[in-house]
């Protein structure tokens, strides 16, 4: 089996739940689940409204997008 490489969004704010984005996404690849975590977090604090912004932390094999208040 091969092995699966997780970003998850701990936890979302009103704009990410309306969304519709999903709260985990998996990849083949610690490298394409790392990419793919920036790019995700790059385009969250691009696209919302700015009360939040995100950031990546990584744990153990995987990565995990985290909100924090923008003031």
């Amino acid at each position: 089996m091969k092995s699966q490489f997780s970003v998850k969004v701990e936890e979302g704010c009103a704009c990410f739940k309306r969304s519709g984005e999903p709260k985990i996404k998996v990849y083949e690849t610690q490298e394409k689940a790392y990419q793919g975590a920036f790019d995700w977090v790059e385009e969250m604090n691009i696209a919302f409204c700015q009360k939040h912004l995100f950031e990546v932390f990584a744990h153990e094999q995987n990565f995990i997008i985290k909100r924090k208040s923008n003031k």
